[in-house]
């Protein structure tokens, strides 16, 4: 069999593949989780075994089939959040490119993808997500519930009047109703990395050759990135100063996206010095013992520093590797 009719061949099979795994997604509860990120492993298995013009007609055939099972919305939903990140992390795989450049690339790739389906979605629905009538029945609904069941028996004991019950209840779900763009970006990037993590481990169980990913505590984000952070800050305060609720939502789902990765930024910093102090054992068991006690305290703490961290570089890295310790 010649290379181009084996790559038909296994072409045809992986994407069939793919689909299952995409339509799993799109259908089971709680394991369409795991197939979400699982799907596009085989479109990248594809890219590292032929070419990237390989796994571009697998991805194709493969949303095609998904798109005639699940409808058309269901495939540019996958497509748009999980297909060309897989078409990026299979050529960066095959060139042998840094893992901090792959994630990189792969999170870059996923992000666009993800605005570009909440614009379409914008579109198709021809508005917000959610308007003011909508919210004010969930408002209504959640209130009834709280009468049901006795839970504002509490709070009015307490002094607290059912309008200033409702008013936190309509703030409440105001906000999470803006910040849920910014939840579809933290979704979709967590199963980037997912994908990432778990097509490491099965080229690496098919034979592959792949990078090293250095130790947690060397991890890093690039100093570049706190441009985008203060970005978000300034269109939260330009926003809330000028009255402009579009520009204010833009800034607070920028803000939201970054928190989980300063988080993780900072849980680096904080474990590489634990590493790197030699302290006595029972110094640092009480240490990460006050840590965790504390814990509101320990993940603003740890937001904070891994947002100046990209800027004073305190471990003195480069970017993603050990540079001196």
């Amino acid at each position: 069999m010649t290379r181009q009719a084996n790559a038909l061949a296994q072409g045809a099979i992986l994407a069939a593949m793919a689909a299952i795994l995409g339509l799993a997604a799109l259908y089971l509860p709680v394991l369409g989780v795991l197939a979400g990120a699982l799907w596009t492993i085989p479109i990248i298995v594809l890219i590292l075994r032929f070419e990237l013009n390989t796994g571009i007609m697998a991805l194709t055939v493969a949303l095609a089939i998904i798109g005639m099972t699940a409808g058309p919305v269901g495939a540019l939903s996958l497509g748009l959040r999980g297909g060309f990140t897989a078409l990026i992390l299979g050529y960066a795989f095959r060139q042998q490119w840094s893992p901090g450049l792959t994630v990189l690339s792969g999170g870059v790739v996923t992000v666009l993808g993800t605005a570009v389906l909440l614009v379409v979605s914008f579109a198709v629905m021809g508005g917000p997500l959610l308007d003011t009538a909508e919210l004010e029945r969930m408002v209504d609904e959640t209130m009834e519930l709280y009468r049901q069941y006795g839970l504002l028996d509490p709070l009015l004991q307490q002094g607290t009047s059912e309008e200033e019950v409702a008013r936190q209840v309509r703030q409440a779900m105001g906000l999470a109703m803006s910040l849920i763009p910014g939840m579809m970006f933290i979704s979709s990037l967590s199963a980037a990395g997912l994908t990432y993590l778990l097509a490491r481990l099965t080229l690496k169980r098919l034979g592959y050759q792949v990078r090293p990913l250095p130790a947690f505590r060397y991890w890093q984000v690039p100093w570049y990135t706190a441009w985008g952070l203060i970005l978000g800050l300034a269109l939260l305060l330009a926003g809330d100063y000028l009255g402009f609720k579009p520009v204010l939502l833009m800034g607070q789902n920028i803000v939201y996206i970054y928190l989980p990765l300063l988080l993780v930024n900072g849980l680096a910093v904080v474990t590489y010095y634990y590493y790197k102090w030699n302290l006595n054992p029972a110094v640092k068991a009480i240490g990460l013992a006050l840590l965790v006690i504390n814990l509101p305290v320990t993940v603003i703490f740890l937001i904070i520093l891994g947002a100046f961290d990209p800027l004073f570089n305190y471990r003195k890295l480069s970017f993603g590797t050990q540079k001196r310790e």
